[in-house]
């Protein structure tokens, strides 16, 4: 149940965090791109870390549901310990992501008209790095 109110209320809780942190900078930015991708793409985290499920015979389970056990995959296991670390890392990544949307721009920032920015950039790889995830999810067996 805790999973599902993390994961349906996800977009939520990012704009309040947003919102909040732009409060409190007193600025009004619409550069919103790096740090709409990095959101999309901790969205696309949080459904990996349930285990998969076993095919198991029904007999099987019934014993397990009595006993209050599951069974999982051990990689499945290890890669949703990963998932997790990756989505806190994603969310202090989308942090700073909009941090960095606030004006005056940061030094930090890459500021040539013709490059990508840093918030675009943060956007990209946290939203690379949950399209990975997503396909190692698949192929655990």
């Amino acid at each position: 149940m805790f999973r599902k109110i993390l994961l349906y209320g996800l977009p939520v809780y990012l704009y309040a965090l947003e919102s909040l942190l732009k409060t409190i900078a007193a600025v009004n930015s619409e550069s919103l791109l790096g740090p709409t991708l990095a959101g999309a793409g901790i969205g696309f985290l949080l459904p990996l870390t349930d285990l998969k499920q076993v095919p198991i015979p029904e007999s099987m389970r019934n014993e397990l549901s009595k006993l209050n056990a599951n069974i999982y995959y051990p990689r499945d296991k290890q890669l949703v310990e990963g998932i997790w670390v990756a989505f806190f890392a994603s969310l202090a990544a989308w942090m700073y992501s909009v941090f960095l949307t606030f004006p005056p721009a940061h030094p930090s920032q890459l500021t040539h008209p013709s490059v990508l920015s840093l918030p675009v950039i943060i956007g990209c790889v946290v939203f690379a790095i949950s399209m990975i995830l997503c396909e190692l999810k698949e192929r655990i067996t």
